[in-house]
């Protein structure tokens, strides 16, 4: 069984002792192969589409209605598909977890030697370690501007957005998307915008879609990836390559009342709550991305270039 100190954002679950009482320390992260992790970000869209009226109530995490939007939260974390066994006509075989966990263990060892990743390296390392740290709300590297990785993350934004509302066909290849100028992160790349979201056979492109860009939304409240200040305005994005794990991963406790106790957690629901709302009536992108620049990635006057976090900065020269 793979070592849970070794997971990453969506998948690390680290159990410590708190007095007499046991809880499990997490950051928003997805119940994975293994069940490693508590399901964070499977909770935060359930309920998120519950209240949009997009599933019904009493909705299970395994039902069709609900099980596409979670394919796409998880793809943000696992964006090769280590999570599940290569199978065209099914989605929800979960692997054994052990192939994604070797290489990731590799592109960490790979960063902290120095390797960027960026276009022709794997997309695990780079959603993790390199210029796709967006997808998580993360900077890139340290002493990246603010204003940069809102960009870029608004970028992915509109990407996923559009894939939803299907204003960019899921046929299209990834190197000719101009939308959110995706094709700069895949350059002549042949694949195509499905291919890329890890649907086969069977699947829902659009739904996958939009569980990604929720994921960006509920990763901007984890305080391992942004600083907010009190009135909610982002005063820094975190880049992860130079943060310790296990510090990412204590400053979240799933609370004894269950996320109905955990402020950020319902901040992410009611976001993300706002987004779908918008796109169940396909309104278009530039009312959806005034939306999010108010009020999900509304920089600070005093925003800061990202860094590890003074929290989360590894002790490691």
């Amino acid at each position: 069984m793979p070592d849970p100190d070794s997971i990453p954002h969506g998948l690390r679950a680290r159990l410590e002792q708190k007095g007499a009482l046991d809880r499990t320390v997490v950051k928003f992260q997805v119940e994975g192969p293994w069940n490693i992790g508590e399901p964070v970000h499977e909770s935060i869209t359930h309920a998120a589409l519950q209240a949009s009226g997009l599933i019904k109530k009493g909705t299970q995490f395994n039902d069709p209605a609900i099980w596409e939007y979670l394919r796409g939260i998880f793809w943000n974390d696992d964006p090769e598909g280590f999570f599940f066994d290569r199978n065209e006509t099914q989605t929800d075989n979960w692997s054994n977890g052990i192939e994604f966990l070797s290489n990731f263990r590799s592109h960490k060892s790979d960063a902290m030697d120095g390797m960027a990743f960026g276009p022709g390296t794997p997309l695990l390392g780079r959603s993790h370690f390199g210029d796709l740290q967006c997808l998580h709300a993360m900077a890139s590297c340290d002493g990246e501007p603010a204003m940069h990785t809102r960009d870029a993350l608004l970028r992915w934004a509109e990407f996923f957005y559009s894939v939803g509302v299907g204003s960019v066909a899921e046929t299209e290849t990834v190197g000719s998307v101009s939308v959110g100028q995706i094709h700069t992160w895949f350059p002549a790349s042949p694949i195509s915008v499905r291919t890329l979201l890890l649907v086969g056979q069977q699947g829902n492109a659009r739904h996958r879609a939009i569980g990604a860009l929720l994921h960006i939304i509920q990763d901007s409240f984890a305080r391992g990836h942004v600083e907010r200040n009190m009135t909610g305005s982002i005063m820094e994005f975190h880049s992860y390559v130079h943060q310790d794990s296990s510090k990412h991963a204590q400053d979240d406790v799933v609370a004894p009342g269950g996320i109905e106790a955990m402020p950020e957690v319902q901040r992410a629901i009611h976001r993300c709550r706002e987004v779908l709302d918008l796109w169940k009536t396909a309104s278009p992108w530039t009312l959806v991305r005034a939306h999010l620049e108010t009020h999900v990635f509304a920089l600070a006057p005093d925003a800061r270039p990202a860094s590890a976090g003074q929290a989360y900065r590894t002790n490691l020269p």
